[in-house]
């Protein structure tokens, strides 16, 4: 299981979780994507706002 809580581009804190991995190695993997898209998310918002 993978919890991951974030400031959304109103900022307003949100979470994402998801459970039910096989192994701890597949829930890090899948909380690393989760992780990139935020980054990709906040840099497109500071992109737009410059």
């Amino acid at each position: 299981m993978y919890r991951h809580k974030f400031y959304d581009a109103t900022g307003k804190r949100k979470e994402k979780k998801k459970s039910s991995f096989k192994t701890e190695k597949a829930a890090l993997k899948a909380l690393l994507k989760v992780k990139a898209a935020t980054l990709r998310v906040k840099q497109n918002i500071l992109n737009m706002i410059t």
